[in-house]
């Protein structure tokens, strides 16, 4: 699922990396309409990791709407395709909305969770400025917004085999990848305190790292997310770091 403003290209550079390097291939692409009607293109198979391409029309409607849509898709998959399991990629607020989809109840389950450059407590320019927002040892942000707190009040309902958490840090001075600040993305791990499964964070520093930049033609980003989805899992938390 792409961000803020993504279109069918925001993650299109990664599928066509995958499929280059054998990893899997597109089968499908579904679009949510602005009004939530899900339309599928494209057939599943007997493909080995088929992609599907998730877009949302209405690509500024934030990520309250786009969770609730990713969970009519999942419901969609489920009643017309039989998909019982997924593993979910998301990035910006499409990581978000991974995240808080693993919250509600769904006929289908997650097994592996990526997210990318997620904004779960503010984005900067917004609500959220450079080192205005520390963690403490527990990762548990100084100060906590409306949408992080949506996340802590749904958080012991959450559901997934594993989960790999990407930021960015273009290394400027600012502590972020300019969009989201490093506290920002890496407070999903207090939100996740209490799961259980195998929870990861994998840094990405330089100018690669620029928020825009970490789903396109990004390898460091591609080779983590191909061998966390198929290849060997982390075996314990933040095997990653």
């Amino acid at each position: 699922m792409h961000g803020y403003r993504g279109t069918a290209q925001s993650l299109g550079n990664m599928i066509d990396h995958l499929e280059a390097q054998g990893a899997g291939r597109q089968v499908m692409t579904i679009t949510v309409s602005r009004d939530g009607q899900v339309t599928t293109h494209g057939r599943l198979n007997d493909q080995r990791n088929p992609l599907i391409n998730v877009i949302f029309e209405n690509n500024i409607a934030g990520e309250a709407k786009y969770t609730q849509w990713l969970r009519q898709v999942m419901r969609t998959l489920h009643r017309d395709y039989g998909v019982t399991s997924v593993n979910l990629v998301g990035h910006s607020m499409g990581a978000y909305a991974a995240i808080a989809c693993g919250m509600t109840k769904s006929p289908v389950t997650i097994d592996h969770l990526v997210a990318i450059a997620g904004p779960y407590n503010g984005i900067m320019h917004w609500d959220d400025r450079p080192h205005e927002v520390t963690l403490n040892a527990l990762g548990k942000p100084s100060q906590i917004r409306p949408e992080y707190q949506r996340l802590l009040n749904h958080r012991r309902t959450f559901q997934a085999g594993s989960v790999l958490n990407i930021y960015g840090d273009v290394n400027d001075g600012s502590a972020s990848d300019t969009v989201v600040t490093v506290a920002s993305a890496r407070s999903l791990r207090y939100v996740l305190r209490e799961y259980h499964g195998p929870y990861a964070e994998k840094a990405v520093v330089g100018s690669h790292a620029q928020h825009s930049l970490l789903h396109i033609n990004n390898p460091v980003v591609n080779h983590a997310v191909a061998a966390f989805l198929w290849g060997q899992t982390p075996t314990q938390r933040d095997q990653l770091r």
